[in-house]
């Protein structure tokens, strides 16, 4: 089913009654005086994000524990 922006199918059911489906559009959202989306993302990564290299770090492992990882798969001869 194909819905185009803010139109939705509705069945509702009222006091154990079921209506049949129905098409409804949604109102346009006003657009506002202010914008704080981007104090909104500045906020959000400030508490949630972390910086690439400790990402990375977590991620790939620091290269020490990387480098002996592909040394024991070398002498398992999976890298011969």
């Amino acid at each position: 089913m194909n819905l185009w922006v803010r139109e939705m199918n509705l069945k509702i059911n009222i006091v154990s009654q079921n209506t049949e489906a129905f098409s409804d559009r949604t109102m346009n959202a006003p657009k506002l005086p202010f914008n704080h989306s981007q104090d909104i993302w500045n906020f959000s990564r400030h508490i949630y994000s972390r910086a690439r290299k400790d990402v990375k770090a977590k991620i790939f492992g620091t290269e020490s524990a990387v480098i002996k990882t592909m040394e024991v798969l070398k002498s398992d001869g999976d890298f011969n």
